[in-house]
């Protein structure tokens, strides 16, 4: 999906000036080290999320362009993003105002000043921000993203482990016209669970075909309900958990769990209708069959129009590169 189609960023972190356009379902940016990549992820990072880290708020005498800290002129940090909206993008009811206000092809700027503790939106080409309604309008469409951003060497069963509780009312939606009565609850959430992750077993049995059957850690009893999901995998006649993978069966797990939570809110709710994904380089720690296995399902992934997904990926892999349908160098 191409959701966004522009990002142009000014005085942000290492990036003084930089307008990048035309981006494809899978965008992949390459370049040198220190060349800027993961701090293009970062603005867009502190435009949906106003973090430039994980859990870490943007702070403008830290976020500012370095070279001109010192400058005496007035100092801003921008963000501008263009958006179009593909045609099953819907403003749920009663958001009719911000449809009203912004259409279906548009352009967002989010700006920063030295002297304002908030920041700013501003519409289109208007030289005025958005007043405080119109702001509230802006929030709205914004809620209707749902913006990942996956840093470089995560942990990937920490992601999904933060997840579970997304991933538990999946399930729980999902066996909801299926427990009529109490004894049929906890074989509706098995045979629900598994066939949850169909697919994710099948990515996963053809990465690496020594895993046998996977299936989620569900409960057993409503006090079992409690704790967190995991995953077990077979391997011969062992079940193993997920945290003893290794890392590249854990990055497929990640993106898969991951992909299946965003697509059940599409389909169950309709208050979430995209998601944005900024991954810093997927390839890390991979051999070069995993490599391929991940650059080739998060292409699949983001190519289908169903899945309502676009990604941006910073890489130093060939494979990802040949793998995107829009590579920038």
């Amino acid at each position: 999906m191409k959701l966004i189609t522009e990002v142009a960023i000014k005085n942000f972190r290492s990036i003084r000036d930089q307008r990048i356009g035309d981006f494809g379902n899978l965008t992949a940016l390459a370049g040198l080290n220190n060349s800027g990549k993961s701090n293009f992820l970062r603005a867009l990072h502190a435009f949906f999320r106003n973090q430039t880290d994980t859990g870490l708020a943007f702070d403008f005498m830290r976020d500012y362009y370095c070279h001109d800290l010192k400058s005496k002129k007035q100092k801003r940090v921008s963000v501008k993003v263009k958006f179009n909206l593909p045609d099953n993008f819907k403003f749920r009811k009663g958001l009719e105002a911000a449809e009203q206000l912004l259409g279906r092809s548009f352009t967002l700027t989010k700006l920063w000043s030295r002297k304002s503790p908030t920041p700013s939106y501003f519409l289109n080409d208007s030289a005025l921000p958005l007043d405080q309604e119109q702001q509230g309008f802006v929030e709205q469409f914004l809620s209707l993203i749902s913006f990942r951003y996956i840093p470089n060497r995560v942990l990937p069963i920490e992601i999904i482990r933060n997840e579970h509780k997304a991933l538990r009312d999946v399930l729980i939606r999902r066996i909801a016209s299926k427990a009529k009565e109490q004894h049929v609850v906890f074989e509706a959430i098995k045979s629900t669970s598994d066939n949850l992750i169909k697919t994710l077993q099948r990515s996963v049995h053809s990465a690496c075909p020594d895993v046998g059957a996977i299936r989620l850690a569900t409960p057993t009893s409503w006090q079992d309900l409690i704790f967190a999901f995991g995953y077990k995998m077979k391997v011969k006649e062992s079940e193993i958990d997920d945290s003893a993978q290794g890392s590249g069966i854990q990055s497929l797990l990640m993106f898969e769990t991951l992909s299946l939570i965003d697509r059940d809110y599409f389909q169950k709710f309709g208050w979430r209708q995209a998601a944005i994904w900024v991954v810093e380089e997927p390839e890390s720690s991979l051999h070069s069959f995993l490599e391929a296995k991940v650059a080739d399902y998060l292409s699949k992934l983001a190519g289908d129009p169903k899945n309502r997904l676009q990604i941006f990926s910073t890489t130093h892999s060939d494979l990802v590169l040949q793998y995107s349908d829009k590579p920038i160098f």
